[in-house]
């Protein structure tokens, strides 16, 4: 039976903050490579650090993007929130499920989702960014943090919610149930099934 929900954010509960970032700025007029800026947004430097990296590396190694820290989180200020999904998450907190966040998120991104969704972290305990806790999910430790710092028995009453397929064998292997999102329909029917909605 599952205890505790771990939903990712970039993909799961919003937008693809690589896709929407690179809409972004190209409806913009910038004339950015996607596979720069992918290889921004997936440097462990950015999503393990606390804050300042991202300053730090658009004006060093990523310079060639000609991007500043503010063309980025203004890309984020206006990432789409699934609020079917936020309502999904209130749903399965109404049933006594716990919820959680296990997100790859640089330091400045996670303070922007706080800012913009009033109450959002109060649905989610713990929230786990990779920036926070000094790992991504394409590691086992940030799943033995969140392990840490809740209540169960058996690592399979542990749920992540993921639209990478990695992530999700990661979690798997260390016991965990996992579900691959594709889209909010899809999480209903699949949550209904598990029987936590």
């Amino acid at each position: 039976m599952i205890k505790r929900i771990f939903f990712d954010v970039g993909g799961v509960l919003g937008a693809s903050a690589l896709e929407f970032s690179y809409f972004n700025l190209s409806s913009k007029g910038r004339n950015i490579s996607k596979d720069r800026l992918r290889s921004l947004f997936y440097d462990r430097r950015l999503t393990t650090c606390p804050d300042g990296a991202l300053k730090s590396l658009l004006s060093s190694e990523f310079k060639d993007l000609g991007l500043m820290q503010e063309d980025v989180l203004d890309a984020f200020e206006q990432l789409p929130i699934y609020k079917e999904n936020l309502n999904i998450v209130k749903q399965v907190k109404e049933k006594g499920i716990a919820t959680g966040i296990i997100s790859d998120q640089f330091a400045e991104s996670a303070l922007i989702l706080e800012r913009r969704i009033p109450n959002f972290l109060e649905l989610f305990n713990p929230a786990l960014f990779s920036s926070h806790i000094g790992c991504t999910k394409s590691s086992k430790e940030i799943f033995y943090a969140a392990m840490g710092l809740v209540e169960y028995s058996f690592e399979n009453e542990l749920l992540m919610v993921d639209d990478n397929k990695l992530n999700l064998d990661i979690a798997r292997s260390l016991g965990w149930s996992v579900l691959l999102y594709k889209h909010p329909q899809s999480l209903k029917e699949e949550l209904l099934k598990l029987g936590v909605l």
